[in-house]
């Protein structure tokens, strides 16, 4: 998700740094449910991510694969 603001004139100072605030606590957030996402994924057996039709050198491709666009 990206999120884009511009600061116009007659924006208060204040919307700018709520949004900037909200923006990062946004990228904080989807960056940490990645990793949890990880570590539940490292946490299978071969077994189970076979079943996935994973293999364990592809978690980080399979958990990024929408900014990776692959």
């Amino acid at each position: 998700m990206a999120v884009t603001t511009s600061k116009t004139a007659d924006q208060p100072i204040f919307e700018s740094v709520f949004n900037a605030v909200a923006h990062a606590f946004s990228c904080y957030v989807q960056k940490a449910s990645r990793a949890d996402q990880v570590a539940r994924l490292n946490d299978k057996s071969d077994e189970e991510l076979a079943k996935m039709g994973l293999r364990r050198e592809d978690i980080p491709r399979y958990v990024f694969r929408d900014l990776l666009h692959i």
